[in-house]
């Protein structure tokens, strides 16, 4: 298990870049394969709004396990409540 005061460096952020470029590049090659085997078609409507609708979705789970793979994961010590100043008071009190 990884040691929670230490926080991925440099390296890691670039792998998760060069991953995450990686995820993309791999989901249009597969989507791009899906189609000229005729497995999907751009006449069924429903192929290609399945198409538009999950991948972004499957980029979402890329994004997850590449930031759990490189140490990127939080629990819920890490959160904060995050607050506004506005004119040198804080938002929630007024």
């Amino acid at each position: 298990m990884a040691d929670a005061s230490r926080s991925p460096g440099p390296i890691a952020e670039r792998a998760f870049e060069s991953g995450f470029k990686a995820a993309i590049i791999g989901g249009f090659v597969g989507i791009g394969t899906l189609y000229w085997t005729d497995v999907l078609s751009t006449a069924n409507g429903l192929h290609t709004t399945l198409t538009v609708v999950l991948f972004p979705v499957y980029l979402i789970f890329a994004a997850t396990a590449l930031g759990v793979w490189l140490g990127f994961a939080t629990d819920g010590s890490d959160l904060h409540r995050v607050t506004r100043e506005v004119d040198g008071e804080s938002e929630g009190s007024g």
